[in-house]
């Protein structure tokens, strides 16, 4: 992958690794979560949550639907547009084609102008950045303890990891796509698992990770003991074909 261009979009920052790494306002967090309270409690499935829809869904619609959250931008050969909302509970992924329309305007333009263009709502978007607003959606995550639904299998996160695995077997392959909803993450991410069109992350019981900041295999969390079992920390749902 080649470089990663860094980009400040009110009071949000991607840097070399592609990770998050500040905070926004109480303000700013109330008003990106209010709009999607809605989707809290709904059923997560390989087609999505609620409305949106991976593959489908466009970054248009969703402009439109819940606002912009609070946005970023990440390109190196790839863009991807990631919206979080509920401090970063809820992210969804736009990723552009390399090498397409999308990526040769921002190269051209610079990354700020298009930022900028996601904060003025759906409209502006639309009539300035047709190409913009068209991107599907092809990743979303939801974390704990703010999504409070379940998946198709009655997972819950807060559920013990092993439980997760259990009902959702897969094929364990990760997902092909360069950036994936709610990875954008200056915190070391849990063991994952992944199923077809679904990947979990597991965190501690108390919230912390163990030392060294990762897990093991899915298989050997199946064996460990009771004692600080691992816990469902993370939901992604990708986009048809991701795997």
């Amino acid at each position: 992958m080649g470089r990663l261009i860094a980009v400040l979009v009110l009071g949000l920052v991607l840097v070399g690794t592609g990770r998050l790494i500040s905070s926004v306002s109480p303000s700013a967090t109330e008003a990106s979560t209010a709009p999607v309270r809605g989707l809290q409690r709904e059923t997560i499935s390989t087609a999505g949550l609620g409305d949106l829809r991976v593959g489908v869904t466009s970054l248009g619609e969703v402009l439109e639907a819940y606002g912009s959250g609070n946005p970023g931008l990440l390109m190196s050969d790839d863009v991807g547009v990631e919206l979080q909302f509920a401090e970063g509970a809820l992210c969804l992924m736009f990723c552009a084609p390399a090498g397409g329309s999308v990526f040769h305007r921002m190269m051209r333009e610079g990354p700020r102008n298009s930022a900028i263009a996601l904060h003025a709502g759906a409209r502006t978007v639309r009539e300035a950045y047709p190409d913009l607003a068209a991107l599907p959606l092809t990743s979303l995550s939801v974390r704990r303890p703010w999504f409070e639904g379940t998946t198709t299998a009655g997972v819950r996160l807060g559920d013990p990891f092993r439980e997760a695995i259990r009902r959702h077997p897969g094929p364990g392959r990760p997902a092909r796509d360069p950036f994936i909803a709610g990875t954008q993450t200056p915190e070391p991410l849990g063991e994952s698992h992944h199923a077809r069109g679904m990947s979990f992350y597991a965190g501690r019981s108390d919230g912390l990770l163990p030392p060294g900041g990762s897990m093991d295999t899915a298989a050997e969390t199946l064996q460990q003991p009771a004692t600080l079992e691992p816990v469902l920390d993370m939901i992604v749902v990708l986009r048809p074909g991701a795997f």
